[in-house]
């Protein structure tokens, strides 16, 4: 889009724009060549950023910039491999702004999950309760089509992800991961049950909703855990995706 001196800049809510040519003014600031305007609106059809009013700018000399809409991007995506889609995730996963929680599902604050004189042995096996059992293939797809992360992937790849994803059934209380640890390269996925998320200082935090997940820059670039992660009190049923196993099916 071309604009000429004095022009103002509109915006769409679920636009994103880089100036390309010329210099535009926006509250207490002047972008030049490369700078960007609302830079995460475009994909506020799937982060929620779609309800932040648009940056109100004026072009300060003749200005083009270029402009991408969510709808292109999400046309754009539905077509692409989920090999290209996981490669702009990781391209982003260094410049998003930082998550205020943990991913998708029903998040609430803790209460009383776990109590704190409970003397159990929380690194015991994983064990296969008689109430629960794995998801099916069809529950797979569900959740992994419900998960924040994987809401870019276009629905017909589903399938390829729930076949390389693993199935943790975990003991009540079963730690999970450990604050400040290496993390190990997967995306976790609750199917049932509940984990809790404790990053210190009281900060607790509960996942009790189906496609809750955590671990998600984990599977994309090695990091540490931000949180100890264990199972509720009637533990958890989780999809695991690894990394190795996802580049081995993109790869073919």
């Amino acid at each position: 889009r071309r604009y000429a001196i004095g022009d103002e800049v509109e915006l769409a809510s679920t636009e994103s724009a880089v100036v390309a040519k010329g210099a535009v003014a926006v509250p207490a600031a002047v972008l030049e060549r490369g700078g960007s305007l609302q830079p995460w609106h475009a994909v506020g059809g799937v982060a929620g950023w779609a309800a932040i009013a648009p940056t109100q700018a004026v072009a300060m000399r003749p200005a083009s910039i270029l402009v991408l809409d969510a709808d292109a991007l999400r046309q754009r995506i539905d077509a692409s491999s989920p090999k290209f889609v996981f490669a702009v995730l990781r391209a982003l996963v260094g410049a998003l702004p930082a998550p205020r929680q943990a991913g998708g599902g029903t998040i609430k604050r803790m209460q009383s999950i776990l109590s704190d004189d409970d003397d159990s042995d929380e690194d015991a096996a994983s064990s296969v309760f008689d109430s629960r059992g794995a998801p099916s293939p069809l529950e797979k797809v569900l959740l992994l089509r419900d998960t924040k992360m994987l809401r870019f992937v276009p629905a017909r790849f589903l399938p390829l992800l729930a076949d390389v994803a693993e199935v943790e059934v975990l003991q009540p209380k079963r730690k999970i991961a450990t604050r400040g640890a290496a993390t190990d390269a997967s995306l976790r996925i609750l199917a049932d049950g509940a984990v809790v998320l404790d990053s210190g200082g009281g900060n607790r935090v509960l996942l009790d909703g189906p496609a809750a997940s955590f671990g998600n820059t984990g599977l994309l670039a090695d990091n540490v855990w931000p949180y100890d992660a264990r199972a509720g009190n009637d533990g958890a049923v989780l999809l695991v995706l690894r990394r190795t196993r996802l580049h081995d099916a993109l790869r073919g």
